[in-house]
Formats: C-alpha cells, sequence, structure tokens
C-alpha cells in the first residue's frame, strides 16, 4: 500500500504486513503510524497509480525564531550597517568613480584628437605650417623695415 507522509508528503510504499504498526519516514525521519488495510470490494480491479515527490507540494516549513541572543546580535549589526553605510554601497560609489574617471579620460583623448584635425592631409598641414611661418616673417619684417615699396 501506498501512504503519504503527513511531516513531508513523500508518498512511501508500505508493505501490508505493517498494517497497525508505528514507522519511520526515510525522507524526513517523521515517525507515521501505517493504516490498517481494507480490503478491496469484490469485483473491483485494483488501481496503481505512481506518483513522485515533485508531484505533491511541501508544505512550508516554519521559520525559526529567533531566540534573545540572536535578536540583540542582529539589532546591533542593524545599527552598524545604518551607521557606518553597507560595503556594497561603498563599492558602487567606487565603481561609479572609476566609470566617470574613464569617460573623462576619453573625453579628453577625443578632444586631443579633434584639435590635430585627424582628416587633414599631411600636405595639407605642411601647407598651412609653411603659410603660417611667412604670415610671421612678413609681419616681422614690416616691424622692423617699415612699408617698403620696391619700384622695379
Amino acid at each position: 500500500m501506498k501512504i503519504p507522509c503527513s511531516n513531508c508528503n513523500q508518498k512511501l510504499e508500505i508493505p501490508e504486513e505493517l498494517a497497525g504498526q508505528t514507522i519511520e519516514c526515510p525522507a524526513c525521519n517523521t515517525s507515521l503510524l501505517v493504516p490498517a488495510s481494507e480490503a478491496p470490494p469484490a469485483g473491483s480491479s485494483p488501481t496503481i497509480r505512481l506518483s513522485s515527490p515533485k508531484d505533491s507540494p511541501r508544505p512550508p516549513r516554519p521559520k525559526p525564531t529567533p531566540g534573545v541572543g540572536e535578536l540583540s546580535a542582529l539589532k546591533s549589526y542593524t545599527d552598524d550597517i545604518a551607521r557606518h553605510g553597507s560595503g556594497s554601497e561603498k563599492s558602487l560609489m567606487f565603481v561609479r568613480s572609476l566609470i566617470g574617471g574613464a569617460i573623462l579620460i576619453v573625453l579628453i583623448l577625443i578632444g586631443q584628437w579633434i584639435r590635430s584635425d585627424p582628416w587633414e592631409s599631411s600636405t595639407f598641414k605642411t601647407h598651412r605650417k609653411i603659410v603660417s611661418i611667412e604670415s610671421t616673417l612678413h609681419y616681422s619684417s614690416k616691424k622692423v623695415f617699415g612699408d617698403l615699396t620696391y619700384c622695379v
């Protein structure tokens, strides 16, 4: 015969000889009284049904109640967290600072790259520098010699 455990609902297959005796559940070690077997009515065939522990829901386990010493330790722990902040908050702030610093460095590098005008060809860069030098020399020569016009 099959009976469910009154504690964990595990389906137990019990031999007929143990009817009326007390046994222990192999899953949770709870003592169970095996009911007396009933004779099936005449003319009916026995039905066999297979089930697993997963088929039947287990009753929820009761939550343990903390003792007096455990309550004071828990209160002390929660007070420490409230006073000093949790480590996860500090690590989150550290990670955010690292990300902010990395973004700042990337923006500075992008600014330097754009400032150097990366799309300009090297020939054009050289020409622009030569023009800049020539205009500086022209301005300097005007300063030293004045505005001299040569007639040829």
